[in-house]
């Protein structure tokens, strides 16, 4: 009986900048963001307003340490954010009677 490959693009998770699709949208869009918000506060007639600069900080920051800390978590898992997310879904205690008006018909 002769074995099919099986090839490592169909197999390997989809990671977006090596982290996951949607923790890493969140984060580009976060820093995005900041640094629009940081762009349009900037003021020509006062270039060294110590607020933008702040902002800018924080864009460069987020989208550095975000993505950063993003990748060490795609390494360790790749699927860990949708493990995540299922485990919160749960329920901490499931009943072993079903409740009152909720049974079969």
């Amino acid at each position: 009986m002769a074995s099919t490959p099986t090839f490592q693009s169909l197999t390997r998770p989809l990671l977006v900048a090596g982290g996951e699709r949607v923790p890493a949208a969140l984060v580009c869009g976060a820093g995005l963001l900041t640094g629009m918000v940081g762009y349009f506060s900037f003021d020509l007639t006062r270039p060294l307003r110590p607020a933008p600069l702040i902002i800018w900080g924080c864009t460069a920051f987020l989208m550095t340490a975000g993505l950063g800390v993003l990748r060490k978590m795609a390494k360790r898992d790749p699927l860990m954010f949708g493990v995540v997310q299922r485990y919160y879904a749960f329920r901490k205690f499931y009943s072993a009677r079903t409740p009152v008006g909720k049974g079969r018909r």
